[in-house]
Order: structure tokens, then sequence, then C-alpha cells
């Protein structure tokens, strides 16, 4: 049987994606003549509590050999997620969301398309028109930093990189996202000339913060870059980044030199903004990495 309804196909469906709140969507069956008399409706739900499925008429188009059209205009007003499918009508039989995104029979209820619908008056900024992201999940794109320490006893690291994730449930059903491909910002840095030659303009990196799961979404420290993906090198020096004390009297004698010495002071700050800048800000290091990119220095 043939594809009765796909929504990546501009005959199927326009406009294609997302659309714009009070924006008409325009949808289109084809429905096999050997499915006998059909009188096909849109069943679509606004994603909510409260809300309930709503049924449009679809009208009859004409025919083509052994098929038989039928489409529906919309137009959705509220932003949000909406999920629909097709009820042929005039038995239980419906149409749902089958392999490959198209449509087939079912009698039974079934997976279901999806329109996001945005707000009226959003509109793309003009730096991303046209540009080309690429996202990364830090522990599974590249190891900078080879056979890191584990903080926690129960996180397994995977030497073998071509290994399979461990995906299969525990013993009380639950997936705790616990190994480790030992992935990096350094990883990250040090492809930095592969993911210009593909013409990558913008990296969208999965969470790099503090958190016990390798995708890192359950954050526990959102001050905090990971520590499997971060650690702080050397270079930060007593005197000349910081000043050590083991008693008030003595803490406040050195801020009494350092007040007096606004040469000093100055001098620290530097250093630290130098360091902050190279070494606690990470992504200062991919930013400077993609200008010198831009400028023919790396």
């Amino acid at each position: 049987m043939p594809c009765l309804f796909n929504s990546y196909d501009p005959y199927f469906k326009q406009p294609f994606g997302a659309v714009r709140a009070g924006q008409t969507v325009h949808l289109t069956l084809c429905i096999p003549e050997e499915l006998g008399y059909v009188d096909p409706h849109l069943v679509i739900q606004k994603e909510g509590k409260y809300d309930v499925p709503v049924y449009y008429r679809m009208k009859f188009d004409g025919q083509t050999p052994k098929q038989n059209h039928f489409s529906v205009d919309v137009t959705l007003n509220d932003v949000g997620l909406y999920f629909y499918y097709f009820d042929l009508y005039t038995d239980f039989r419906r149409i749902v969301r089958g392999p490959d995104n198209c449509g087939v029979v079912s009698w039974q209820d079934g997976e279901k398309w999806q329109i996001t619908v945005y707000e009226a008056d959003f509109r793309t900024p003009e730096t991303f028109k046209g540009k080309v992201f690429y996202q990364i999940f830090p522990d599974r794109f590249c190891e900078g930093v080879e056979n890191k320490p584990m903080p926690f006893p129960d996180r397994l690291y995977q030497a073998d990189k071509h290994a399979e994730p461990f995906w299969q449930p525990n013993e009380t059903g639950g997936h705790l996202n616990e190994d480790y491909f030992g992935g990096d910002l350094k990883g990250i840095q040090l492809k930095l000339p592969y993911l210009h030659e593909m013409g990558v303009d913008y990296l969208y990196l999965n969470p790099i913060f503090e958190a016990h799961s390798n995708h890192r979404y359950n954050t526990a420290d959102y001050l905090n870059v990971e520590p499997l993906r971060y650690t702080l090198p050397g270079g930060f020096e007593e005197g000349k980044n910081y000043k050590t004390y083991t008693s008030p009297a003595q803490c406040e004698e050195q801020l009494r030199q350092l007040l007096a010495d606004p040469a000093a002071i100055l001098a620290m700050a530097q250093h630290n903004a130098d360091y902050y800048q190279m070494w606690l800000r990470p992504e200062q290091q991919v930013r400077q990495a993609l200008r010198q990119l831009e400028t023919g220095e790396l």
C-alpha cells in the first residue's frame, strides 16, 4: 500500500516544519480505493491537561488512478505542541504515523504526527539565518585528556571507544547512564579544525556542568564545569595570582600592603583575568580557536 500521508512531503503538508501562530496549515491524504468508502477527519489535540481532541472534516479533492484525495486547512492560533492523526470515520480505522513517518491504516491508537506552533512575532536572528549548527554530546565526541579517573565508584570508564554503550536496565529496571567514554572540552578544541572543514558555524553543547549522569541533564551545580571535562592546570601561583595567610591579622596586613600599591593590584588582577579567560572559562578557548581559524592563524 502506498504512503497515505507524510508530513515531510510538501504534497501532504504545507508549510514544512513549525508554523507561526495564526498561520494556516494545509494537510492532504491519499486514500486507496481498496479501503472503500471513507469520510476522513483530521483529529488534532493541543498538548495540555485540559485540552481535548478537535475533529475537522476533510473535503474531497478528486481522484487519480485507484486513489482518492482529501484535504483540510486548519489555523492554529495558540502557541504550543499539537499532535494529530486521521480518523476514517466510517468504521474504527484510523491513519497513524508508521515507519519512515508514513501514514498507515490501523484499528488501534498509534503514533501521531506533531506540529509546533511558535509566537507570531518571533523572528529568527539574522546572525543565525543560513548557518550550520552542530550539536555535541561531549562525553561521546572526543577524548582530549586520556584515562581520566572516575570521581564516583559507580561510574564506568569505557577504554574501548568503539564499544557499545551500556543501555540495558539494571536489576530494578532503571537506566543510570553511568558509563563514560571520556569526551571532554579539550577533545572539542582538538576537533575544531575538523568542524571548520565541515562548514560548522555554531556549536551547541549538551550540558557540561557537574552532574552524576553521562548526559548531565540532571545538573547538580550550574557554577561548576564537570570535573571529568575540565582539570585545573598549573600556573596559578601564590603571590602572583593570590595571597596566603594563616591568621586574620596576617590577612589584614596583606590587604593593607595591596591597597598601598595600586600597581600590584592591577598586576594581580591582570594575571587572574588572563588565567580565568584561558582556563576557568574553557568556552573562551573555543571562541579564540574559532577566531584563529577564521584569520588563518590556526
